[in-house]
C-alpha cells in the first residue's frame, strides 16, 4: 500500500543516516551511564580502564601536554574493551586539566 508521498533516494538516505547515528549515540551514551553493552555487537563482557602501552624502546604512548616552557609530559591513555568482539569502545584519559599540545 503506497502512501502517495514521494521521497527522493537522497532524502531517504539522509533520513536513514540520521536514524543510524541517533541509535549509535543512544547506545554509546547508555554505556557511559551505567549500562555496559558494546555498541558494535551488543556484548556485555567489557573490560574497563585497560592501559595502552608499547615497548620502552619506542617511547611512551598517550596525549602530550606542556609541563613547563620546554618540558612536556604524556598522559596515559585508557581503553574500554569488548571481550566478545574485540572492539575498543572508548579511549580516554583520567586527568583532563592539562595544557594539551595540539597541531
Amino acid at each position: 500500500m503506497k502512501s502517495g508521498l514521494k521521497v527522493s533516494p537522497a532524502a531517504a538516505a539522509c533520513e536513514l543516516y540520521r536514524w543510524v547515528r541517533q541509535e549509535k549515540e543512544a547506545t554509546v551514551s547508555s554505556s557511559t551511564t551505567g549500562e555496559s553493552k558494546c555498541p558494535h555487537c551488543g556484548g556485555a563482557d567489557l573490560v574497563k580502564a585497560v592501559t595502552l602501552s608499547q615497548p620502552a624502546e619506542a617511547g611512551s604512548i598517550g596525549l602530550v601536554y606542556r609541563k613547563a616552557v620546554v618540558f612536556s609530559g604524556t598522559e596515559t591513555l585508557y581503553a574500554d574493551l569488548c571481550k566478545t568482539c574485540g572492539s575498543i569502545i572508548r579511549l580516554y584519559v583520567k586527568e583532563t586539566d592539562r595544557k594539551w599540545v595540539t597541531g
